[in-house]
């Protein structure tokens, strides 16, 4: 690519500028007010001036560009290339989690209304919802208090059925396939439906009172109590949603909380003064990417597939190219859309609200665990995930029963059904760390690539518990058994110090980084499950040294005892009657015992 005759030939227009790389995939996708000038910067002497786009950059091999007639036409077609292409350096709307919608099929002479997860259509969408659990909940309550059809019937024709469904019977459904309800009749069931959904419950319900005192005026008893159990639910589900002073507004609140490469970002909705809706989303980021731009990628790529646009939407921070994304969202909405940042009152304590959300999904979410190892990768330098971290440990006491731990993290999380001890055999009546460390890993890794399940899966990270003389001594290990291709790094325990293969020098991080808090649970999990082998192994060597002296044990009935009782402190917890169940162990051997060792 001749890059300064692209660049010459960019035009000044608004558009979109896409990058490839060498193998023609695209890897980004922006817009522009000026074509020309924002590539331009890419380029520059000074840069972008973020990290990202100093690894982006060297890349790019190809650059193609798409004129519109407005920034507005920009950010449009922006997302839909990025949806198309899912470029690696965008900040991309993750589709691995589809929220419930309510659809009513308003193209139809006889809508229909039910949930949904696609919303792909041209039909009429309310949502997202949080639960599946909710949207049915609220489709029962709509359909027993304003029946409509659910079948899938096409009902634009002359031909009448021969009699309506089960639905029907139970006063769920008007029967439009038997045309024994007018389209104006049905209609006015599905208005009061959209009505509700669009948060208008008060006027919803005070229609029904009318209806139901109509009924009870013409001594229609049962039609009026029918009406009233159906308005006691849609009260149900109208109160399940908090009430906002916000002049009866509809207003969407965004606010996002973000870690190394993933955002959550909730929205909460309301709808004449009330919260219909508070859902989470996941954000791919890269690491340096602001919050005016992962709101700017979200609001485009979440309200280009909405059709529920409201008039105000108040943001933690104002999107990139905001008075062009207020532009579009008003034509979409086909009226005013106002985009604010407020610093003070109720619309700060709702952007409060959304914002504790973000932060609760995020602490709690698995996504953390995935940020905490995409974090390590990056500060290790590594080309892929640590997705399986083994961890090994040395303990012993004075030299003896001198034994090794090897704990599995998965996914950021122990996988103790990996965890494994090694009884260390070439180091007896001294202590040699790094000896015990080279017959540990000989001894794992002559399982690697085997058939076991377990012991025959490939780490992507070995930690060492020590510092630089304990990782370079299991290293040595590593290449005299052949086995490379495998990152091994070790933590210090004094200063927290990271150190590799590659460099004297240690890698220091803050004490809040993530990175090294899942270096520290490897870490002291290793440490622990090493310390608890090597006291249980103490505790059955004075086991057999005690219970050697007792008159009339035998090694078979001292056997028998330590498969019964692990250590001295079981022996002394028991009862006789418990020593008793001990085949060869008689009551009054039992209470020989007892004297003997003591209570506890």
């Amino acid at each position: 690519m001749d890059l300064q005759k692209t660049l010459a030939n960019l035009p000044e227009s608004p558009g979109v500028y896409i990058y490839k790389n060498a193998k023609g995939d695209v890897i980004y996708v922006g817009k522009a007010a000026s074509l020309k000038n924002r590539v331009k910067q890419y380029f520059s002497a000074s840069g972008d001036g973020r990290a990202t786009v100093e690894k982006m950059v060297p890349q790019i091999e190809d650059i193609d560009f798409i004129v519109t007639g407005s920034v507005q036409d920009a950010l449009l077609l922006e997302c839909t290339l990025i949806k198309k292409y899912l470029p690696r350096y965008n900040v991309l709307l993750k589709d691995n989690k589809t929220y419930p919608y309510i659809c009513i099929t308003v193209s139809q002479k006889y809508p229909r209304v039910y949930y949904t997860r696609n919303t792909s259509g041209k039909e009429l969408y309310f949502g997202p919802y949080a639960s599946a659990d909710d949207v049915r909940r609220a489709v029962t309550a709509l359909r027993r208090a304003f029946p409509f059809r659910t079948c899938t019937k096409s009902l634009d024709g002359e031909k009448k059925a021969k009699r309506p469904c089960l639905f029907y019977g139970l006063g769920e459904c008007p029967a439009p396939c038997t045309f024994d309800v007018s389209e104006s009749e049905y209609s006015k069931n599905i208005n009061s439906i959209i009505d509700f959904l669009k948060g208008k419950e008060n006027d919803v319900i005070e229609g029904m009172e009318n209806d139901m005192l109509r009924a009870s005026d013409a001594l229609e008893f049962e039609k009026a109590a029918k009406i009233r159990d159906n308005i006691s639910a849609l009260k149900a589900l109208s109160e399940r949603r908090r009430v906002f002073n916000t002049d009866n507004r509809n207003t969407d609140i965004i606010a996002l909380a973000s870690s190394v490469n993933t955002s959550f970002v909730v929205l909460l909705s309301i709808r004449n003064g009330k919260m219909l809706n508070a859902v989470d989303f996941v954000m791919k980021k890269q690491e340096e990417s602001s919050a005016e731009e992962i709101i700017s990628s979200y609001m485009t790529q979440y309200y280009g597939a909405s059709n529920d646009i409201p008039g105000e939407i108040i943001v933690e921070a104002m999107p990139e190219f905001a008075e062009d994304v207020e532009k579009w969202l008003s034509e979409k909405r086909h009226g005013a859309v106002h985009i604010i940042c407020p610093q003070r009152g109720e619309k700060k304590q709702l952007l409060l609200l959304a914002k504790k959300n973000a932060v609760e999904k995020l602490n709690s979410n698995v996504d953390r665990r995935r940020a905490d190892i995409e974090q390590l990768r990056d500060v290790l330098g590594m080309d892929k995930l640590p997705i399986r971290i083994e961890g090994y440990d040395i303990s012993t006491l004075q030299g003896t029963n001198t034994v090794s731990s090897m704990v599995v993290f998965e996914n950021g999380k122990p996988k103790k059904s990996d965890y494994r001890h090694f009884r260390i055999k070439s180091v007896v009546g001294t202590i040699d760390d790094f000896k015990s460390m080279n017959e540990t890993l000989s001894r794992r890794f002559s399982h690697l690539d085997s058939d076991e399940e377990k012991f025959g899966k490939k780490p992507d990270l070995i930690l060492i518990d020590g510092g630089k003389g304990q990782l370079h001594y299991a290293y040595d290990a590593m290449k005299a058994l052949g086995i490379t291709g495998i990152e091994m790094i070790s933590l210090a325990k004094r200063d927290e110090e990271i150190y590799t293969v590659y460099s004297n020098e240690p890698i220091v991080l803050p004490k809040d980084n993530q990175a090294l808090q899942l270096l520290q649970r490897v870490r002291d999990e290793s440490h622990r499950f090493a310390i608890t082998y090597n006291k249980l192994l103490r505790e059955k060597t004075s086991l057999i040294s005690v219970i050697e002296d007792v008159p009339g044990i035998g090694p078979k009935k001292r056997r028998a005892l330590m498969q019964k009782f692990r250590t001295i402190g079981d022996i002394r917890r028991a009862s006789v009657e418990e020593l008793a169940e001990v085949p060869g162990i008689t009551t009054a051997l039992a209470e020989s015992i007892k004297e003997y060792i003591g209570e506890a």
